[in-house]
């Protein structure tokens, strides 16, 4: 129970047990004398009926302040509105007590207008008292927006710091990027000046004169030694002056050499020098003489000529030796087998035409066949030459000391045995040719020849 309803109730009891007031006895006249002094305990004022018993309590709840008499009961309902109206119009009048709840035209008031409302009221004069000019900010709450404003300037400067950081972690990008840049410049040129270097060093390996000797030596003893048989062999049609005077023209033979009389052609033995000496002339006109005979195709006859051309003497031009070795090794990497069997053909039919002149008729298949062995491995031995760097060829007896055979020779002899005495005199022509190495196996001092086996010759008789 409420205060406000225990105090309706002490007055409705006081009431009705003094039958003998006024009120009572005159329930009109009460409720007129009701009636006129209840609008002025509800603005607030003080009537002159207020006695010295009037009861405190009432007096702050806006009650009438009359003496107790007996009349009529006042109704309690109009006494309950007028405290109600008295409490809300003063709510801090009831010490203690909560307000009450809005009536009906309060809320409906409210709303219409909500500023116009207690509670609307209330709101705004506490808002008045929070604002920054009041005065009237609690303490606490003070603090902790200063300490908020602390932290706040204490992540503005981290931010910065950072910020700071980010331009410095930037540059050092901007120059590692650019130190980076640099380097690999420097590290391009360094490969480009490394590989002009590598490219510079003289990486060529010379082949063995004993390697060199040992095929020319294969190719004397074997291939050239089976076609020797079977040419010696075969029919002839030519009587022995005619062989002679066509033998003749093939042989390397001496310039100071007259034949006087036929070369006895039924002589078994030197019928195979004369063949022998008329091949191995024959290799040296079409394959051994120049250092590009032995490669086909229009790219051989191209540097056949640009090597005559240019160094017409090998031997007076130092760069010359360099020059022949790196165009035989490109002409060699370029080349297919179609080169090779070019090569083999002209070298077939011009042997051909010169057996037919000396009177042979041999069929084309058989000789071919006979041929083919010896042709193979001239032309190997003839390009393993020309990629030297010094200049290996086949010997060719310049001048008149070279003609002449002395017992003891350092460049020719005239016995395939070596257990056979050697002979001297005049060279009438040049069985098998000696091997002459030119210059260094590096191309150097090319003038300086060496010879690396030596020549067998036929003395004149």
């Amino acid at each position: 129970m409420t205060q406000q309803n225990f105090d309706l109730k002490m007055t409705g009891a006081k009431n009705k047990g003094n039958k003998n007031s006024p009120s009572t006895r005159s329930s009109g006249k009460g409720k007129a004398e009701s009636a006129d002094t209840e609008p002025k305990v509800a603005q607030g004022g003080s009537t002159e009926s207020l006695g010295a018993k009037h009861d405190a309590r009432s007096d702050d709840i806006g009650l009438s302040s009359q003496k107790p008499h007996f009349g009529p009961e006042r109704p309690l309902g109009n006494s309950n509105s007028q405290v109600t109206e008295n409490v809300r119009s003063n709510p801090s009048r009831l010490h203690g007590a909560r307000p009450l709840p809005p009536s009906n035209a309060e809320k409906r008031q409210s709303r219409s207008n909500p500023l116009a409302s207690p509670e609307a009221g209330r709101d705004i004069k506490d808002h008045n008292r929070d604002e920054p000019g009041s005065g009237k900010r609690d303490k606490k709450e003070d603090g902790a927006i200063l300490g908020q404003e602390c932290i706040l300037e204490k992540y503005k400067k981290d931010i910065q710091l950072l910020s700071d950081q980010n331009k410095d972690a930037r540059a050092q990008l901007e120059a590692a990027s650019l130190e980076i840049y640099r380097l690999q410049a420097i590290e391009k040129s360094f490969q480009k000046l490394q590989d002009e270097k590598l490219n510079a060093v003289d990486r060529f390996k010379p082949a063995f004169d004993s390697d060199l000797v040992g095929r020319l030596e294969e190719i004397n003893n074997k291939m050239m030694k089976a076609l020797v048989l079977f040419l010696s062999k075969a029919n002839n049609d030519r009587d022995i002056i005619g062989i002679s005077k066509v033998m003749e023209k093939y042989l390397w033979k001496s310039p100071h050499f007259s034949v006087d009389k036929p070369f006895n052609f039924n002589d078994r033995d030197l019928r195979k020098r004369l063949l022998k000496s008329m091949i191995w002339r024959f290799l040296q006109n079409q394959l051994f003489g120049s250092p590009f005979l032995c490669f086909g195709g229009e790219a051989g006859n191209v540097a056949g000529t640009l090597h005559s051309v240019l160094y017409h003497d090998a031997c007076s031009y130092p760069d010359s030796a360099k020059w022949r070795s790196f165009t035989a090794e490109r002409l060699i990497d370029s080349e297919d087998e179609h080169d090779d069997e070019e090569v083999q053909r002209r070298l077939f039919i011009n042997f051909q035409l010169a057996l037919h002149e000396l009177g042979y008729k041999i069929d084309d298949v058989l000789l071919q066949e006979k041929t083919r062995p010896l042709f193979q491995k001239a032309i190997q031995l003839a390009k393993l030459f020309a990629r030297q760097r010094a200049i290996y060829e086949l010997f060719d007896h310049q001048g008149r000391k070279w003609w002449t055979k002395e017992r003891d020779s350092g460049y020719c002899r005239n016995q395939e045995d070596d257990d056979d005495p050697e002979g001297e005199g005049d060279i009438a022509f040049v069985i098998v040719p000696a091997l002459v190495r030119r210059g260094t196996a590096m191309g150097e001092d090319l003038k300086q020849a060496v010879f690396l086996t030596k020549a067998l010759v036929h003395l004149v008789e």
